[in-house]
């Protein structure tokens, strides 16, 4: 079923269409909010932006230029006039969604316990279900579809006990910034009308995270993070977000996310 979903973007309307089933969730919120290990540094809105260490955002900037695939793209920014087309963009979107630390020549090490020490918590850049390290880098075209559906990483099991880390590369500002819904980790499922997981598609695109397109108090009203070059987002995987339209008329948006395995 197509669904027209109305969403506050600070404090703006912004709508959003979807193909799917919806009904609402049932139960308390997925995030135990007095036990989760990452909470005491993230705060009761469940995410910060932090400041990365000098050289480290130019550093993971040319690593995503010197991406075989991105081979000719002098500026990151111009990425949507030099992709030639939706299916050659389609391609791209594949790769970039499931890379390695090696592929982009970063050390996992180096980042895991930077990530680590600022938490508090033990991590691993290995995702045990998946047996490797993923990195993602995301695309966002100037008013495309290129972006997920409001979500919760921690509805998949898999990405439940594990630290989001959201890096901005190039085209990051405050009408391209990932939107994200302060404080909904505490959110209880019963009260978010959401698909089944995979049970979304946006774009022609499917997600195997269930999309919430509302709370029984109304619309989502999100906020777009206050995160810019030479920063990180961090938070938790029960947070809300997604919907990271892409405002600028000029620039492509590329933001590289990492996951790290909370060890317990």
């Amino acid at each position: 079923m197509n669904q027209h979903i109305e969403t506050l973007i600070d404090g703006r309307p912004f709508s959003w269409d979807v193909k799917g089933e919806f009904s609402w969730g049932s139960g308390g919120p997925l995030c135990q909010v007095e036990q989760d290990p990452l909470l005491p540094v993230l705060g009761s809105e469940g995410y910060r932006v932090i400041d990365l260490p000098p050289g480290t955002a130019d550093r993971i900037k040319r690593s995503a230029r010197a991406l075989p695939y991105l081979d000719g793209l002098t500026e990151l920014e111009q990425y949507h006039a030099w992709v030639t087309s939706e299916a050659d963009h389609i391609e791209i979107i594949k790769i970039s969604r499931d890379l390695r630390f090696s592929q982009l020549g970063l050390d996992p090490k180096e980042f895991t316990q930077y990530f680590a020490d600022l938490v508090g918590v033990k991590l691993s850049p290995i995702l045990p279900i998946l047996d490797k390290d993923v990195v993602q880098l995301r695309i966002n075209r100037p008013g495309s579809t290129d972006y997920n559906p409001p979500h919760r990483d921690g509805s998949l099991p898999h990405l439940a006990p594990t630290l989001n880390v959201w890096i901005p590369v190039v085209g990051v500002d405050e009408t391209t910034s990932l939107p994200i819904l302060p404080g909904s980790h505490a959110i209880a499922e019963a009260d978010c009308w959401q698909t089944q997981p995979g049970g979304a598609v946006l774009g022609g695109n499917p997600y195997r995270v269930p999309a919430i397109g509302r709370l029984r108090s109304g619309p989502l009203e999100m906020v777009r993070a206050p995160v810019r070059f030479g920063q990180a987002l961090i938070f938790t995987p029960y947070l809300i977000h997604g919907l990271a339209f892409n405002k600028s008329d000029t620039k492509t948006r590329m933001a590289l996310e990492m996951r790290f395995q909370i060890v317990r």
